[in-house]
C-alpha cells in the first residue's frame, strides 16, 4: 500500500493531514490531491480538503490534521534528516502558501525550491533509472 499525506505550509506554523494508507501515488489519488491542494488559500480551506478526500475516499475516524511549528519544519524539510521518524509516508504533497518560498532537499541531496502558490510532491522512492524524484509540480494533468 502506497500512503502519503498533504502538508500545506503557512506563514507561521505547518499543517499536516494524517497518513492515507492506500493509492496514493500520483496515477492513483495523487492528482486528486495535488487538485486539491491547488484550490486551497488558507489553513480552513486545507482542512476542508482533507476532511473532503477523507470522507470520499477513507473515511478515516481520527484526527485528520495536526500541526508543526516553522522551527520544527525548518529542521525536517532537510529529508536526509530522520525522514522515516518526522515524515514516513511514500508520498507527500505540499502547498506553499506562506510568502516566501522554501527549499527542500532530498534524501539523494538534491535542493529543490517550492516557490510560494505552488503545489509540489515527494517520493522517496527514485525513478527506474535511480533517480531521486520530485515531481509533478505545477504541470500534472488536471482530473
Amino acid at each position: 500500500m502506497t500512503r502519503g499525506k498533504f502538508v500545506l505550509i503557512t506563514e507561521d506554523q505547518v499543517y499536516i493531514s494524517i497518513e492515507f494508507n492506500g493509492d496514493m501515488y500520483p496515477s492513483g489519488y495523487g492528482i486528486e490531491v495535488m487538485n486539491r491542494l491547488k484550490k486551497v488559500y488558507t489553513s480552513d480551506d486545507f482542512i476542508s480538503g482533507v476532511t473532503e478526500f477523507n470522507k470520499e475516499n477513507f473515511q478515516y475516524k481520527d484526527k485528520l490534521v495536526y500541526t508543526e511549528s516553522l522551527d520544527w519544519f525548518k529542521k525536517f524539510k532537510d529529508f536526509r534528516i530522520d525522514y522515516f521518524d518526522n515524515w514516513f509516508s511514500d508520498w507527500l504533497y505540499f502547498k506553499n502558501i506562506s510568502g516566501k518560498d522554501w527549499s527542500f532537499t532530498t534524501r539523494g541531496g538534491i535542493e529543490r525550491i517550492v516557490v510560494d502558490g505552488e503545489v509540489a510532491a515527494f517520493t522517496f522512492g527514485h525513478h527506474p533509472e535511480g533517480e531521486d524524484l520530485f515531481d509533478i509540480v505545477t504541470n500534472f494533468k488536471q482530473i
